[in-house]
């Protein structure tokens, strides 16, 4: 189990849910890193992540295999795909033989610090 707060309560698969997820895009324009939370969990689950572009080409997709921590920062390169943008990361929670327990997505651009969403 993960370290987590006196206050926090892990949680059963079916309840485990996307908390927030930030996307901050690098200034070179190839890459962006995302900040998700989660809520806390008993079953570590898988997240499949896939970044499109504006016309809904592929430029990034990863798997974490059972997270071990509800907070999680990544970097994932992108692909040019000759889109400027905007991208969307499309994230999926979830657990082997079973379908997506929650989703979220947000939405970012190259020209601004930071977007977020969910």
């Amino acid at each position: 189990l993960p370290l987590l707060g006196s206050d926090e309560i892990p949680l059963p698969p079916e309840e485990v849910r996307c908390e927030s997820v930030r996307a901050l895009p690098y200034p070179d324009r190839t890459r962006v890193r995302l900040d998700l939370k989660i809520t806390p969990f008993l079953e570590r689950p898988n997240i499949d992540i896939r970044i499109v572009d504006s016309a809904g080409e592929e430029a990034a997709s990863a798997r974490v295999i059972e997270n071990l921590d509800p907070g999680l920062k990544l970097t994932l390169h992108l692909r040019p795909t000759g889109s400027p943008g905007p991208y969307t990361a499309r994230l999926a929670l979830q657990y082997p033989d079973r379908e997506p327990v929650d989703r979220a997505e947000v939405t970012f651009h190259f020209d601004s610090a930071e977007d977020k969403g969910k």
